[in-house]
């Protein structure tokens, strides 16, 4: 349940952080972050110093400053990519149309049945005719099929979007206190790619959900 689990990464050694208990001089606690190449290997094994949590917070609070229109674009191309997977809402009303297809055919079958036994038709009619419904009924089940499953992703989209809008709303709240949670650097922050650039100077490639990566120092 730690804060950067599985985000920050060593390019000096390719390896990840691992997080380390640690107080200031008042004895309030400041969890470090330390490459897991430089614990197992030693000191002089890579460039990469620590990074303490309370460093990195406000950074974290500049990017999503920084990034935020880009992460409300992102909620925009969902919606398009929604509206033009469910065409708009039409797609229930297509699959209750093909079902209403199936079911008149399987009525023609039925009448068929009563035909050819009242001997109204003959059985190479009824066999004839029996074989274009059941043709109508495997491509109209064929078509509902694929619009379900179009239907599945398109609700796959609704969640995404609303957990994405759930995330900015919470973040948008939490960054105005100052306040960096681990839900956001979850959902938000993609990767976070840490390179000694100095003794005491670290770049940070920082890259968010949407693919865009911004540096800080």
């Amino acid at each position: 349940a730690n804060l950067l689990t599985g985000k920050l990464w060593c390019t000096d050694c390719g390896l990840a952080y691992y997080r380390r208990e640690s107080k200031d001089k008042n004895g309030n606690k400041n969890s470090k972050w330390l490459c897991s190449g430089k614990i197992k290997n030693g000191a002089d094994s890579c460039g990469s110093f620590a990074i303490y949590e309370e460093e990195i917070k406000p950074v974290l609070y500049e990017v999503f400053c920084d990034t935020k229109a880009s992460a409300e674009a992102m909620v925009e191309e969902y919606i398009r990519l929604y509206n033009t997977l469910t065409e708009n809402g039409l797609l229930t009303k297509k699959i209750a149309e093909k079902q209403k297809m199936i079911d008149l055919a399987n009525r023609k079958k039925s009448k068929l049945l009563q035909l050819v036994a009242d001997d109204s038709i003959t059985h190479a009619d009824f066999k004839e005719m029996t074989n274009s419904c059941n043709e109508e009924i495997r491509i109209a089940q064929e078509e509902i099929d694929e619009m379900e499953q179009t239907a599945q992703e398109g609700e796959e989209f609704q969640r995404r979007i609303e957990e994405i809008r759930r995330v900015l709303s919470n973040a948008q709240r939490d960054v105005a206190r100052g306040v960096i949670t681990k839900e956001f650097v979850d959902k938000y922050i993609d990767k976070i790619f840490v390179t000694p650039s100095g003794e005491n100077t670290l770049q940070l490639q920082i890259k968010i959900f949407t693919g865009e990566t911004t540096e800080k120092y």
